[in-house]
């Protein structure tokens, strides 16, 4: 008891310094994001706005509401009544669409008549965003099932040309964690993002080599960021398996207890 007691006890310590590591490592990656959509990174004078969680923006940006720079469409909404398996297709939940990643494992079917398909499906490059759930929570679909629908959701939003999904995606995600949604709605938690508020949401827009640029670097950071996140995830992994392993080990006798050490640092 006194040798697990020990063992399990810096184990621990470990793993809870390793998920702070983690905490901070997020963090750090939504700061860049914020730095990034804020312009904090481009040099010249800069403007109060009224948006307070932005602080202060480029003076020559632009800011404008979602709807302006992109089409946003609400998904498909499923009646049961009505699923007769005439026009059936694949189409997207919330819970396929968390940040960054679209997963198709485990999609679903809806009728869907030609006459809507061009409405409540999906082109690579439309970003998906989660009207439920984590409201504002988004992905870019980069393509693999076609036609694939989408169900209501979630929103689509399709560039009109001149913004990058990917702007938007980021817009979003500083949005989310600043709890902007949660404030427009005048409530702690928010259960929806309407197509309204969501078209009305003004976010800085700069023009398209700027937003280009700032996401390159961008990206790099977040590369960076990533593979720090999964190699410290791993980490905690396999404390816990060996944790595990250590105390099975010890209460069935396969391990002297008496004699071991277990390498743990003080």
């Amino acid at each position: 008891a006194d040798f697990l007691d020990d063992r399990v006890t810096r184990i621990d310590q470990i793993i809870t310094a390793r998920e702070a590591q983690l905490e901070l490592i997020h963090e750090s990656a939504d700061r860049a994001s914020f730095e990034v959509i804020s312009g904090h990174r481009v040099v010249g004078a800069r403007r109060t706005v009224e948006e307070r969680w932005l602080g202060t923006i480029p003076a020559g940006w632009p800011l404008l509401s979602v709807g302006s720079e992109f089409q946003v469409e609400l998904g498909k909404m499923l009646d049961e009544k009505q699923q007769t398996g005439k026009w059936p297709l694949p189409y997207l939940r919330n819970t396929n669409v968390q940040w960054d990643v679209i997963s198709t494992d485990d999609v679903k079917i809806m009728d869907i008549a030609p006459h809507e398909r061009s409405r409540f499906t999906v082109t690579p490059g439309d970003l998906l965003i989660c009207e439920g759930g984590q409201p504002g929570r988004a992905a870019i679909w980069a393509g693999g099932i076609a036609p694939l629908a989408y169900q209501k959701a979630l929103h689509r939003a399709r560039s009109r040309g001149r913004s990058h999904p990917r702007w938007l995606l980021e817009c979003l995600r500083v949005a989310v964690r600043f709890g902007v949604f949660e404030a427009a709605n005048g409530q702690t938690t928010i259960g929806h993002l309407t197509n309204e508020q969501l078209r009305a949401q003004r976010f800085p827009f700069p023009d398209t080599k700027t937003q280009s640029d700032l996401l390159t670097t961008l990206s790099a950071d977040r590369e960076a960021v990533s593979a720090t996140s999964s190699a410290l995830t791993q980490s905690v992994a396999l404390l816990r398996e060996y944790k595990q392993v250590l105390i099975t080990a010890a209460v069935t006798g396969e391990l002297d207890v008496t004699t071991a050490g277990s390498g743990i640092p003080s």
